[in-house]
């Protein structure tokens, strides 16, 4: 194995180092940007194009352009660019723009501060650039390359009378501007006819501006609506320009009426001449509110009837089911349901009887206590005799009435019965 001087080892270390600084300084000169405005010259509120170019080596150098932030101006994203192959300065790169829209809002210079393109791992900044704005005194608030207008009615202008509404749509659409710029329409104020403007829709993704006029004509005769001229500034041939509507006549019809004297004489002639005097409406009107007052009161009463006849049929039919329950249980001689029925009546009734004894206590029959009485004993006592339910099945079934007579007690007296305490 030859081994090198020390010396030797040292010099060729530092020789690679160099080398390699070198080749990376090489490599971050090809990663620059370029800033561009267009026109660098304009006018206020003009469009002026500004255009971002990154000019790299791989498509692994990733990042993004940040927003220019610039107080005197409008800034509007026009589009990005798919990265695209070039050759520049006689060598290929890989070239990513960006494209904005500035609207200037003050004259004077402006400083549009230096582009940047960043990551997480690259940060690479370019040189600001200078727009020079005119203050174009004497010159439209409006300055595009293209403004045309357009009016659409919502209902047949050949066709139109007294008392008609109408909507009149005026359409404004400019290029190379923002909507916000497009003037509002006013109408002048003219006799014959109503005016009301209604709120205007703007277009965010184009410059289009929608202006809506509601119109009601109130007299009959030629009305003409004067011209809508628009005066903006042409970027194009850089002179003024005038847009307008033409003057509109508009004929308007008299309203169809119908009087009371043709009414009357149609009527004349269709119907034989009655002797009888035409009733009089004083007398008619009473009569009408008459009916509507009877028809209204006899609709609630037969909803109160209806309900109330609802609510005893419901009662009766609950009363015959029991009934019926009842007797089943006595013909089996079952002492448990019989008992289970009555406290099920009674409770059902809101009545203080939760056991055969209390409803005992509420029943004025010494007979039909006695059957309860019975019936708790036999379910309770400690001798257990027969209990036969058909001989007691009258008295039970006796029960069922006098509570509905003691429920009634109940539901019209105020205070609390005595027989109850």
């Amino acid at each position: 194995m030859v081994k090198l001087p020390n010396p030797v080892l040292k010099l060729l270390v530092c020789g690679f180092f160099v080398f390699a600084s070198l080749d990376a300084f090489s490599q971050e000169k090809e990663l620059f940007i370029e800033a561009e405005v267009f026109p660098p010259q304009a006018l206020l509120h003009q469009q002026v194009l500004y255009s971002l170019r990154l000019y790299r080596d791989s498509h692994l150098q990733r990042g993004y352009f940040l927003t220019p932030e610039i107080p005197q101006a409008i800034v509007r994203l026009k589009k990005n660019l798919a990265p695209r192959q070039v050759e520049y300065k006689g060598r290929a790169h890989e070239l990513v723009e960006q494209q904005y829209y500035l609207y200037p809002q003050s004259s004077g210079e402006i400083q549009i501060p230096a582009p940047v393109f960043s990551s997480r791992e690259l940060f690479v900044q370019g040189k600001p650039s200078l727009l020079r704005v005119l203050p174009g005194k004497n010159l439209p608030w409006l300055i595009a390359s293209n403004l045309i207008m357009e009016e659409k009615w919502s209902a047949p202008m050949d066709d139109l009378t007294v008392g008609h509404i109408v909507e009149r749509k005026i359409k404004i659409k400019a290029k190379n501007t923002l909507s916000l710029f497009l003037p509002e329409i006013e109408l002048p104020t003219q006799d014959g006819f109503d005016s009301q403007r209604l709120p205007a829709k703007l277009s965010d993704t184009s410059a289009e501006r929608l202006e809506r006029h509601r119109l009601m004509f109130k007299k009959a005769g030629a009305h003409t609506l004067p011209a809508i001229k628009i005066k903006w500034w042409n970027s194009n041939n850089n002179q003024f320009e005038i847009t307008q509507l033409p003057p509109r006549r508009i004929d308007i019809k008299p309203a169809a009426t119908v009087s009371l004297t043709t009414i009357k004489k149609n009527t004349q002639k269709s119907q034989p001449i009655s002797s009888e005097p035409e009733p009089d409406e004083s007398e008619v009107k009473p009569l009408l509110y008459w009916l509507l007052g009877f028809g209204t009161l006899a609709t609630v009463l037969l909803t109160a009837g209806y309900f109330r006849l609802r609510l005893k049929l419901g009662n009766f039919l609950s009363f015959w089911r029991l009934k019926q329950q009842l007797t089943h249980a006595c013909q089996n001689n079952n002492a448990h349901k019989v008992k289970e029925l009555l406290l099920q009546w009674y409770g059902e009734a809101r009545m203080d009887a939760g056991s055969l004894i209390a409803i005992a206590q509420l029943s004025h029959d010494p007979a039909r206590q006695k059957v309860l009485l019975d019936l708790d004993k036999y379910l309770y006592g400690r001798s257990k005799g027969d209990w036969q339910g058909l001989e007691r099945l009258p008295l039970i079934l006796q029960l069922l009435k006098e509570h509905s007579v003691a429920n009634q007690i109940i539901k019209s007296s105020v205070l609390k019965p005595l027989w109850r305490i």
